[in-house]
């Protein structure tokens, strides 16, 4: 004890200074009886096991200040702990960003574990002199406790934190107990570990998308891998340089002409739809791939996976990797579901509209033909011997030709 104050719990706010000047009135005392010998030979005992325990560079430091401590205990525990453990504001500044950094995940979901590292720097902060807010402590713990991923546990949570905001619940304390006792009751009824219901449901579709992949990758793989054998079997005498001795080869009626390239994989093969040399790097079977059609870009079709993981990092910041991956393969396959309903619903209206447009198209030349068709004759006028002598009256052609 060093003027009322435990060196050890209180090494930042005690200086060398007042460990010297205790040190001082201690060998002055002239000792009579062994009650007044007890502090100076405990002191002697203290530096000697400090001494003795001490490394190979520990020691270096120690032995150009030995003048300095003079076998005392004290002095060189408190310059072992200036060396060692400095209380400047750089440590302070450490010891205070593990408390804020606090995470659950960084202890693997053990509350109690987690809570305990907290006291343990709350005891390191108070031991190097400086003072730290409850209010920064509740906040701080409050903010990893929601990083659960316990339901139940949460919502524990949320009722403490009304209570902090109310009054009732002042001291860290009182709130680290109250997640140990609720934490120790999760672990024993073997809910802790358990997954909420949407992680769950988000799990098995996984699991139902990768089993139908694995199925539909099964299926397609026999029939692709068959029916290329027996395309390149069929077509194997196209890549045969030996069937013709000049760069001409005539098969049934056809001439073949021998080309190295670049078309057709920059394979050489007998062609007759183009020129030897004449082929694109594209040009498979007397067309370019694809044709004049043109894949939409990833970007429209996809979305960008970082994304979707940062929104869920911000959202549920208390997900384990494994979790996280598996509810943005879940999402991804959703929105590729979607989008592929959408692309088959704009095929199908752009289908329509092409129908629709021509039906109008016959029906507007129908017209013109029926119209170009039929005749128009003039008017005319023709006497009937039933009227008077020299009577005439007009007449229109009708439609079918006849006068009326």
């Amino acid at each position: 004890m060093i003027n009322g104050k435990n060196l050890l719990s209180n090494y930042g706010t005690t200086t060398l200074e007042e460990v010297k000047r205790a040190r001082d009135i201690r060998n002055a005392v002239i000792p009579t009886t062994l009650r007044e010998a007890k502090p100076k030979i405990k002191a002697q005992i203290l530096f000697h096991f400090i001494y003795g325990s001490l490394g190979s560079l520990p020691l270096r430091k120690i032995s150009t200040r030995l003048e300095e401590i003079q076998q005392d205990g004290p002095t060189l525990l408190k310059v072992v702990l200036v060396d060692t453990f400095v209380a400047t504001q750089a440590h302070t500044f450490k010891i205070k960003e593990q408390l804020y950094d606090l995470q659950m995940k960084a202890f693997k979901w053990n509350v109690q574990t987690m809570n305990q590292s907290a006291r343990e720097i709350m005891v390191d902060l108070q031991a190097a002199g400086h003072s730290f807010g409850t209010d920064d402590i509740m906040i701080a713990l409050f903010c990893a406790y929601a990083g659960s991923t316990n339901d139940e546990f949460k919502n524990a949570v949320m009722y403490w934190k009304n209570e902090w905001n109310n009054g009732s619940l002042t001291s860290t304390e009182e709130l680290m107990v109250k997640a140990d006792g609720k934490y120790d009751e999760l672990k024993k009824a073997g809910t802790w570990g358990k997954s909420s219901e949407k992680d769950e449901q988000i799990i098995a579709l996984t699991a139902r998308i990768e089993t139908l992949q694995k199925e539909v990758s099964k299926g397609k793989g026999p029939s692709s891998t068959s029916s290329s054998t027996k395309g390149a079997g069929k077509y194997a005498w196209k890549y045969d340089r030996s069937l013709s001795a000049s760069a001409t080869y005539v098969r049934d009626g056809k001439t073949f002409k021998w080309c190295t390239g670049p078309g057709h994989n920059k394979k050489a093969m007998w062609v007759s739809g183009h020129e030897p040399g004449k082929c694109t790097a594209d040009y498979k079977g007397g067309k370019s791939k694809g044709g004049n059609k043109s894949s939409p870009p990833e970007s429209a079709t996809r979305v960008d996976r970082t994304a979707l993981t940062t929104m869920l990092k911000n959202s549920s910041p208390g997900l384990t990797e494994s979790e996280l991956d598996s509810k943005v393969q879940a999402l991804l396959s959703v929105l590729e579901s979607l989008w592929g309903r959408l692309r088959g619903h704009f095929v199908c209206a752009c289908r329509l509209i092409w129908e629709l447009a021509w039906l109008i198209g016959v029906w507007l030349w129908l017209e013109i033909i029926l119209f170009m068709a039929i005749p128009i004759y003039p008017e005319v006028e023709i006497e009937d011997d039933s009227l008077s002598p020299g009577v005439a009256f007009p007449t229109k052609a009708c439609t079918m030709g006849c006068i009326v």
